[in-house]
C-alpha cells in the first residue's frame, strides 16, 4: 500500500513541476525579474531533484514507469541543478539546490556506483 501511495505522491510532484517548467518557457510577462528568477530556480531545483530520484530506480521498473511517462534522466536533472546552481546564485533556494548538488557529487554518486572514468593526459 506504501509504494502505491508513494507512486501517487511521486506521479503528483513529477505533473506539477512539469507544469511550472511549462509556465517557464511560456511566460514573458512577470511582474519583476526578481520573482521571475525565484520561480525559475525552484523549478529548476524540482525537476533536477525528481529526474534523479526517477534515474536511480532499477532499470526494469524504469521501463515500466517509461509507459506511464515517467522518465529518469541523470543528465537532464544535472544540468538543471547546474543551471540552478550556475545562473541563480542570488535566490532564497540557492544554498538548497548547492547543497543537493554537493551531497549528490560526494554521497549518492558514489553509494550507487557510478563509475566516472578519469582521463590521464600522458606526455
Amino acid at each position: 500500500m506504501a509504494l502505491i501511495k508513494g507512486a501517487f505522491r511521486m506521479r503528483a510532484a513529477h505533473t506539477t513541476y512539469r507544469t511550472c517548467l511549462d509556465i517557464v518557457q511560456s511566460r514573458s510577462n512577470w511582474s519583476s525579474d526578481a520573482i521571475r528568477e525565484e520561480f525559475e530556480s525552484g523549478t529548476s531545483l524540482g525537476n533536477g531533484m525528481i529526474q534523479l530520484i526517477l534515474s536511480h530506480l532499477p532499470t526494469k521498473l524504469l521501463k515500466l514507469m517509461s509507459l506511464v511517462g515517467y522518465f529518469g534522466d541523470r543528465d537532464f536533472g544535472l544540468r538543471e541543478l547546474h543551471k540552478a546552481t550556475d545562473d541563480y546564485r542570488h535566490t532564497a533556494r540557492y544554498k538548497i539546490t548547492d547543497l543537493v548538488v554537493c551531497i549528490y557529487n560526494l554521497y549518492v554518486e558514489q553509494m550507487a556506483s557510478y563509475y566516472i572514468p578519469l582521463v590521464v593526459l600522458v606526455n
